[in-house]
Order: structure tokens, then C-alpha cells, then sequence
């Protein structure tokens, strides 16, 4: 969970959203600002919150609590995968879809990896808990 105000000196808190948006998509970010007129800016990088200055005492701790939720929520599952290389420990909600052909698993990642693996679906013991619809043709299997 990271706090960032947009208005600060040499760096914008927009600048920085963007490069931690580049490389960590799952921080909880909430901005803090006396300036309204970012709101719609801020949205391109997924804010959790916007708190405004002149608000804080009324919503900070509202924004916390959700915060937290949140973080409990973010505990996700994970799916070990064995790979010829190594053992891949990996989220389920860092999955974007399972792609099968020939008794081989491509586990295709949010980052845009790709995790080849020599098994079946079923071999991979996939989380029931998670909502899993089988397309036809090559079996693509998608998370949602």
C-alpha cells in the first residue's frame, strides 16, 4: 500500500504511479491531493482511493479500512507449476488462461510469460474456486 501526493517537487505522483503500475500492478495505491483536477488523471493508473487534503480526517480512516480489506482480499490462492527448469510458485489471478495441445500446458501470465508445461489441465489440479470456461478447438481455458 503506497500513499502518493501528486503535487510534489522534481516528481509528480502521476510519474511515479506510472513507473510502479509498470512494474507492480497489484500495490494499493491511494492519492492524496489538494488539486481535484488530477482525479481523472490519476484513473489511467488504478488508484485504490483518492483522498482530498481537505477532506483527510473524514475519509482517511474509511480509506484505510477498505485498504486493508483489500490486502486480506489480495491473499490470493497460488498454483505451483512444475517446469522443466524449476518449480514456479504462481497467483491464480496472475493467470490469465491455460492453452493445451499434445499433453502440454501453456500457462499464459498477466506479464505476457508464458509457463510450458509437460501435463494435462487436470494434472495441474486447477482451484475449484475459481470460475473455469473451456473453449473447443485448441482447449483454451480461461480464469475469471
Amino acid at each position: 500500500m503506497l500513499f502518493l501526493d501528486i503535487d510534489m517537487p522534481g516528481i509528480s505522483g502521476l510519474e511515479i504511479a506510472k513507473k510502479l503500475r509498470e512494474e507492480n500492478s497489484d500495490i494499493i495505491l491511494i492519492f492524496v491531493s489538494a488539486h481535484e483536477q488530477y482525479v481523472f488523471e490519476s484513473i489511467e493508473y488504478s488508484p485504490f482511493r483518492y483522498i482530498r487534503k481537505s477532506r483527510i480526517e473524514k475519509e482517511l480512516f474509511l480509506d484505510l479500512k477498505a485498504a486493508y480489506a483489500r490486502l486480506g482480499e489480495m491473499q490470493d490462492s497460488y498454483i505451483v507449476i512444475k517446469t522443466s527448469e524449476a518449480d514456479v510458485r504462481i497467483k491464480h489471478s496472475d493467470i490469465m488462461y491455460f492453452e493445451t495441445a499434445a499433453r502440454k500446458v501453456g500457462v499464459h501470465l498477466n506479464n505476457g510469460e508464458i509457463l510450458n508445461v509437460r501435463k494435462t489441465i487436470k494434472e495441474l489440479e486447477i482451484s475449484k474456486d475459481k470460475n473455469i470456461v473451456i473453449e473447443s478447438m485448441k482447449e483454451k481455458i480461461q480464469l475469471k
